[in-house]
């Protein structure tokens, strides 16, 4: 029996022909609105990335941060070289990319808070959500160093708060221990 359309065969390995790469540059990206989606919005970019003819590799539907630089306007299809880095940091993804037109970078791990994105070892900004799952970032023509870090939200704040529940307590013990030193003496 052969296998499944988009499976191979490969010295008794099977392999998605159709599996996404890493990251990859698309040359055309349209906006569906802002990150905090509506249902509606949700909808709507699952109608389009699941549309007949809709090529990932090729285009992006996008959800943008407030603050977002303009998504690439250009004719649909692959936009450059993306070479990855391998990182002994397990919350960063850093890649080189040739841009060889305005793109949009895709990187296929899950968008979600407490992502950021630098360009250039430029300032950090939130990813776009391309495609409704994964992270995007807008480049102009050229070359760029792009590093993706994760810092889990509320993690200061909780280290903050567990700071001050050890000193409170260590304020706590201390006054017992001269509280006991007094009644002693």
């Amino acid at each position: 029996a052969s296998p499944p359309p988009g499976i191979v065969i490969r010295d008794g390995v099977f392999a998605r022909t159709t599996a996404l790469p890493r990251a990859w540059g698309v040359g055309a990206a349209e906006s569906l609105g802002p990150l905090d989606a509506t249902p509606a919005q949700e909808d709507a970019v699952l109608a389009a990335v699941e549309a007949p003819g809709f090529d990932p590799r090729s285009a992006a539907i996008c959800e943008a941060p407030a603050d977002a630089p303009p998504l690439p306007t250009g004719p649909a299809g692959p936009a450059g070289a993306v070479r990855l880095h391998p990182s002994e940091r397990p919350e960063e993804v850093a890649c080189d990319v040739v841009a060889e037109r305005a793109a949009l970078l895709v990187l296929s791990i899950v968008h979600a808070r407490g992502w950021s994105v630098s360009v250039d070892g430029g300032p950090a900004r939130v990813p776009h959500r391309a495609d409704g799952l994964f992270m995007g970032t807008p480049l102009a023509t050229g070359t760029h160093r792009v590093v993706f870090r994760y810092a889990a939200p509320g993690f200061a704040t909780g280290c903050a708060f567990a700071a001050a529940t050890l000193l409170g307590l260590l304020a706590w013990i201390a006054a017992r221990a001269a509280r006991s030193r007094r009644v002693a003496a």
